[in-house]
């Protein structure tokens, strides 16, 4: 196990909470007494008292939580010794489950002008995502579904010749009737648009009467009727179609919520189980049809995310790949925030492709660690330490040298000056937006507490990050190869001399203002500070939110429309 670096004894015996998945193992840290006056915790609505032992402990303690289990938010936080660190956060698992950060960040890129500094705009960094357990999400999904498709129909007429032959007519028609209603309801279930989130008029009826064949074709993805130009009208009419093809191209490009960079000429999405990792509970789909039964079978507990349609690409085999970024928090409120500097990238085994065949391959289209390595190394068993790197993981370095100047607008820039200038800038922005969207979920803490995430993020094709989830308790790599093993033993020993050292007060924090920065701290090693707050926000106004939150969502997300879907058995057949 990496935590065999840290230079720890383990004292006898494995505590175990509340919930047989939580547990916890306790380390003695050799030659490092506690702190003579141990600080007494933070009080407030949401801390979580510390219980003074009867004897004084010898040496300082860190408590490694480990577990999946760990994360629900009835398990009670294991406490604090003083001195001690514990790596674990009551409520933490609002970063790690995929509804509660999609809920938190809409409502923190809606209100970021409360917040101080700078907030990318959640449309520039998380792709669109629908959470289809409330009914008015599935109404703007498919929405958004539809005119998706009629956008990628368009795409692909851009390049063809016989333009009149292609749904070209029937899709530009879906975007005159539903892309202004599909941009009212994404701004609505987003949050953008308070007045329109409370409004009772969004039946389906609003959709504008029955599709044609035409249009369904465009929908279904079904075959256009060939039409050749065969007269001096046709011709006229096929410069008439062109010209609006490319002003509708050039529509796409220019509405943020849209997200140009995501979409391709094929409409897919993608269905994840809100509180799976390790590339449980994830699928691709490709038609809307297999999508409905799949959230439907699972009695709509399923968050749908737009899939990236034109990923970077890497080897000579064109392969899809993410990033796994290691995150520490030391603190949630006021979050104090690392990032280590090496991030790593996971690599698809087979070559990526939208063929019909590949559509349900994960290992084409899942680039999770865990998954990629069921095919490198199929064997059953305890996982063993690899002698040799695996081909499905890739140090930052090679990937940068793999990449070189093949990107999209590169203009010769290297890619390592891009990830430099404006990749490793935007997952900075990411990850803090992250951290601050969950801060009323988490509340007030009791200080020596922290805690380790993994963030995923795929890149497009211009080497833009895109924020896919962020993952409590993430793969330590203990069965890695020596690159990757040598990467995880140095980060998480490095990590642990950190917050041992901020517990014991011995870290020389830097006067920075805006909060937010890329900072080299003494005694840091590679973590770099990325946030640091100062001032924490009021506990009784998050305590009052997280309150009153189950109640406005109910009111925004059923309501009652025309049809009176909330008073019907099953609203979410209703509106579809």
């Amino acid at each position: 196990s990496p935590l065999s670096v840290l230079g720890v004894s383990a004292l006898p015996g494995l505590r175990t909470g509340a919930s047989a998945h939580a547990r916890s193992l306790t380390f003695e840290v050799q030659g490092r007494p506690p702190p003579p006056h141990p600080p007494r915790p933070v009080a407030g609505p949401g801390a979580v008292g510390d219980q003074r032992p009867s004897e004084e402990p010898q040496a300082m303690c860190l408590v490694w939580v480990g577990g999946a289990g760990r994360r629900a938010h009835h398990v009670a936080a294991p406490t604090v010794q003083p001195g001690g660190v514990v790596s674990y956060f009551f409520r933490g698992g609002a970063l790690g489950s995929k509804r509660s950060l999609l809920h938190n960040l809409r409502e923190h890129s809606a209100s970021r002008s409360r917040y101080q500094g700078p907030t990318a705009p959640l449309a520039s960094f998380f792709p669109r995502s629908y959470d289809l357990m409330y009914p008015r999400e599935l109404y703007a999904f498919l929405l958004d579904y539809v005119v998706t498709r009629a956008e990628a129909a368009v795409q692909r007429c851009a390049s063809s010749k016989e333009i009149l032959s292609t749904h070209a007519p029937a899709a530009i028609a879906l975007l005159e009737r539903l892309a202004p209603l599909q941009r009212s309801e994404f701004k609505a279930v987003s949050g953008e648009d308070r007045v329109g989130s409370s409004r009772s008029a969004w039946s389906p009826e609003n959709v504008g009467g029955e599709f044609s064949a035409e249009e369904w074709a465009v929908i279904t993805g079904g075959p256009a009727k060939p039409r050749p130009c065969e007269s001096e009208s046709d011709g006229a009419l096929a410069i008439a179609v062109h010209m609006e093809v490319a002003a509708r191209m050039r529509e796409q490009r220019s509405e943020p919520h849209r997200q140009f960079a995501l979409n391709g000429d094929r409409g897919f999405w993608i269905a994840k189980d809100p509180m799976e990792n390790c590339g449980r509970g994830i699928r691709v789909f490709a038609d809307l049809e297999p999508l409905y039964q799949y959230a439907q079978s699972r009695a709509w507990n399923v968050v749908v995310q737009k899939y990236l349609e034109k990923p970077l690409l890497v080897g000579p085999d064109r392969r899809k790949c993410d990033i796994r970024q290691w995150v520490l928090i030391t603190s949630w409120n006021p979050a104090v925030v690392w990032v280590w500097t090496q991030p790593y990238l996971r690599v698809a085994t087979r070559p990526f492709s939208f063929a019909a065949a590949s559509i349900k391959d994960p290992y084409v289209h899942l680039t999770n660690r865990t998954v990629q390595k069921k095919l490198d190394t199929p064997t059953s068993g305890p996982p063993m330490p690899r002698d040799d790197d695996e081909p499905s993981v890739w140090m930052l370095e090679k990937f940068l040298d793999d990449v070189g100047a093949d990107f999209e607008g590169s203009g010769g820039l290297l890619a390592s000056a891009r990830w430099a200038e404006h990749t490793w800038p935007r997952i900075l922005e990411a990850v803090r937006a992250c951290v601050r969207s969950t801060q009323t979920d988490v509340g007030q803490h009791s200080a020596g507490r922290f805690e380790l995430f993994g963030f995923d993020f795929l890149l497009d094709e211009a080497l833009n990050p895109w924020f896919l989830e962020a993952n409590g308790s993430p793969d330590l790599c203990e069965d890695a190869g020596p690159s990757l093993r040598r990467l995880t033993e140095d980060a998480v020993q490095e990590m642990c001399e950190l917050v041992l050292r901020l517990r014991e007060g011995s870290v020389d924090m830097p006067a920075i203002s805006p909060p937010e920065c890329d900072l080299v701290v003494s005694g840091a090693g590679r973590w770099n500070l990325c946030l640091r707050e100062v001032v924490p926000r009021d506990a009784v106004e998050m305590r009052c939110k997280r309150a009153l939150r189950p109640v406005f969502s109910k009111a925004a997300t059923v309501g009652a429309g025309s049809r009176g879907l909330s008073a019907c058995a099953d609203p979410h057949r209703e509106v579809a």
